[in-house]
């Protein structure tokens, strides 16, 4: 299996953009399975939310993409994804006052292999 668990949450400065993709891409993978890796590269790590993670940048097309990478699997996680961007506001040059969070997703991104049965117990986004 060659899979990862992340949230996906995608901005643009035009809030009626297109919610497949955006000007920003933020991914917290909350586990790694088999050699998969973020878009990028590793530059670093990053302290937010408790844990600390390698920290991914790099481009999809026009959008910069942004990775947060738990080195071993979280296996209960509760936090505020603010903090992510406030994190590469602070370090990245992130816009965040012109930017508007235009989908949040949370999930699996299954690369190859299976069969395999993700559950998640409780599951809650509240977007202020």
């Amino acid at each position: 299996m060659r899979a990862d668990v992340a949230y996906d949450l995608f901005t643009a400065a035009d809030p009626n953009h297109d919610t497949s993709s955006g000007d920003y891409e933020v991914m917290v993978w909350l586990a790694r399975l088999g050699d998969v890796q973020p878009i990028g590269s590793k530059v670093g790590t990053a302290t937010v939310a408790g844990h600390t993670w390698e920290f991914w940048d790099g481009m999809n097309g026009a959008m910069r993409v942004y990775s947060f990478v738990a080195p071993t699997a979280v296996n209960s996680f509760n936090a505020n994804i603010k903090d992510f961007f406030n994190y590469i506001a602070a370090n990245r040059g992130f816009p965040a006052a012109s930017q508007h969070l235009i989908t949040a997703q949370f999930g699996t991104e299954p690369f190859t292999g299976g069969p395999a049965t993700f559950t998640v117990s409780s599951f809650s986004l509240n977007v202020n």
